[in-house]
């Protein structure tokens, strides 16, 4: 089915994609245990002036129709998604990384995951620069996604959440990182915007 490139035909990229959890703007992460939490989705509004980015923040959304805010800062957090347990939501924010004053589009983007039941967060992505879309194991234990090096090299990594190391799979990917149903393979596109596979350790 692949190549010793490990390039895939789109349509297996596509059949791993159901995994993936996030839409293109202001992205919707849908519970899959709405009943205990009581949780229907994760999403991305701003406070108060849509054009200012910074407002940009994650809420919950009840089965009564209200909103619990996760996030209230003057940073952009964007583009949430649950992991399959519901235990953590994985985002990404921008910072005043350039110390401009402000925050924009310039500043540099990270890989954040809070923790829903204390409400802690850390970044996952400390020393990298651009991280991108990102989508959890099926176990909940690991988190995929792309980010650049000093160099704005952009390597595949996963990120051990128990752990809190993560290992670089490979170098050369772009964007979409996309678990296997079964968790065994990693799908992406690479740099020549072809689609590709890896399989990588789980332990």
């Amino acid at each position: 089915m692949k190549n010793r490139t490990g390039i895939l035909p789109l349509t297996v990229f596509l059949a791993f994609a159901s995994c993936s959890r996030t839409d293109r703007q202001f992205p919707v992460a849908r519970s899959n245990d709405a009943a205990s939490h009581e949780i229907i989705a994760v999403r991305t509004d701003y406070r108060d002036n849509p054009s200012d980015v910074s407002t940009d923040e994650i809420y919950i959304e009840l089965k009564d129709g209200s909103k619990e805010y996760l996030t209230d800062n003057s940073l952009m957090d964007r583009m949430p998604t649950f992991s399959p347990d519901n235990a953590w939501v994985a985002f990404l924010r921008r910072g005043d990384s350039n110390a401009d004053g402000k925050v924009d589009w310039d500043d540099n983007r990270e890989l954040w995951l809070m923790h829903l039941a204390c409400r802690q967060s850390k970044c996952v992505t400390v020393g990298m620069l651009d991280a991108g879309r990102h989508c959890w194991h099926p176990s909940a234990q690991q988190i995929a996604f792309v980010a650049g090096d000093e160099v704005y090299n952009k390597r595949l990594y996963v990120y051990d959440v128990a752990q809190g190391t993560h290992r670089n799979i490979c170098d050369g990917a772009a964007d979409w990182p996309t678990w296997s149903p079964d968790g065994a393979h990693i799908a992406f596109y690479d740099k020549k915007n072809r689609v590709c596979v890896r399989l990588p350790r789980l332990s």
